[in-house]
């Protein structure tokens, strides 16, 4: 119980910018299990937002961006000439996900069960503070272990995003409608 209230505690310096994926060890097994952490969060967080669709389509675009997320971050290392910080950086990216759509969840749930203006505006609010959060989380990890500046990082990120976007709508293109 002690080690893990330990890692969610590195996870949560990481989330509060204090911290970068210097201190978790690149071992296989760690980056399984927070692997599976974040596809289980972001499925659930995914279905939460959007739920309309499968639990499939929804986790083929969990997959979707932590292709596209880990690709990029091993192009960046591999071009930084660090390639070996690859298994560390893609665990710290995935654990403060994970971390940040946990926090994202309750207010998810408030967005669609509240019929109160001002707590719809509030849960988007919050979801607004979380994505430039988040940027600025992989800003930080990328300037740490790629030694970029956090600006770059939080574009790349910014940049990884809207590429995640395209490959979700190129994979998965939304239905066609007929009209007459």
């Amino acid at each position: 119980m002690v080690d893990m209230l330990s890692i969610l505690n590195y996870f949560w310096q990481i989330c509060l910018l204090k911290r970068g994926a210097e201190r978790i060890p690149p071992r296989t097994p760690i980056f399984s299990v927070i692997f599976l952490i974040y596809v289980l969060t972001n499925t659930v967080g995914g279905l939460i937002a959007r739920p309309f669709q499968s639990v499939g389509l929804v986790l083929v675009m969990v997959i979707i961006e932590v292709l596209v997320f880990s690709l990029i971050t091993l192009l960046l290392l591999y071009y930084k000439n660090f390639p070996k910080r690859f298994i560390s950086t893609c665990t710290a990216l995935l654990g403060a996900g994970a971390f940040i759509v946990c926090i994202q969840i309750p207010f998810m749930l408030l967005r669609q069960h509240s019929n109160i203006d001002l707590l719809i505006f509030f849960s988007q609010s919050v979801w607004l503070v979380c994505l430039i959060w988040w940027l600025a989380i992989v800003g930080n990890l990328y300037h740490r272990s790629a030694q970029i500046s956090m600006l770059q990082g939080s574009a790349i990120a910014f940049m990884n995003m809207i590429l995640i976007a395209a490959v979700i709508l190129v994979v998965l293109p939304p239905p066609q409608t007929v009209s007459y």
